[in-house]
């Protein structure tokens, strides 16, 4: 890959829970370490749940794929957490906002992020209708008030078609190839990556795994920031 060109990825990992029904942290690590993702927003950590035996798995995780896991707690049971997490192979600065909830729905959180001259925007949204309507409403917002080259990406929980009002703060899906197996055995696409130009998002791809209820996002992003940032870096070494 150039070294102009930044990859970025999503992942649910479903707390590494693989579809044979074992937990087993080492074979998501497996899946991330073979994107070669520059950045990586992770969906479904779990830090001492004992469905995934006890441990801190954004500690484990990130040890396992050489980056530091800043991870955002949107559940608290007694010392056991539940959330998101946002990694990377140079420092982040993150902060985060609450999202709109109906009722008894599960809190959401957007993550917002300083990488490189980037802003990262990294989300799990909800799957109660009512509820995501809303969190996609106020994520837009949140994105489209974003000064300079934005990403978004994270679990949606929705379909490209449901996306319109962050089409219309001006941000782009990336759309990734799909593999032949997802044609024959087809499942909903709501994990996303979108920027806003100038950035642009090229050779995105579904990355199918065993190990998660989801597949991968991964895309190669490049733009006139990330080309003079990436140079800048290089020229500094």
């Amino acid at each position: 890959m150039s070294r102009n060109v930044l990859s970025v990825a999503t992942f649910n990992i479903h707390h590494g829970r693989g579809r044979d029904g074992r937990v087993d942290l080492e074979r998501t690590a497996a899946v991330i370490r073979a994107m070669q993702p520059d950045l990586v927003a992770l969906q479904e950590l779990d830090v001492e749940m004992g469905r995934s035996g006890g441990i801190d798995q954004p500690r484990v995780l990130g040890g396992a794929i050489g980056m530091e896991v800043h991870f955002f707690p949107t559940l608290t049971v007694g010392d056991a957490q539940y959330g998101i997490g946002l990694a990377a192979r140079d420092e982040l600065w993150c902060n985060f906002e609450e999202l709109p909830r109906v009722g008894e729905d599960e809190r959401r959180i957007v993550v917002i992020a300083r990488w490189r001259d980037l802003t990262v925007v990294s989300t799990h949204l909800s799957r109660v209708a009512e509820a995501r309507a809303l969190q996609t409403g106020a994520l837009a917002k949140i994105a489209g008030e974003q000064d300079g080259p934005t990403i978004v990406l994270g679990d949606l929980n929705q379909t490209a078609g449901e996306l319109t009002s962050m089409m219309n703060v001006g941000f782009k899906r990336a759309r990734p190839r799909t593999p032949l197996r997802w044609w024959l055995r087809p499942h909903p696409k709501v994990d996303h990556i979108l920027v806003k130009p100038p950035l642009s998002a090229r050779r995105a791809r579904l990355v199918p795994t065993r190990w998660s209820d989801h597949s991968a996002v991964v895309a190669e992003i490049t733009g006139p920031e990330v080309v003079g940032e990436l140079t800048g870096i290089m020229r500094g070494r």
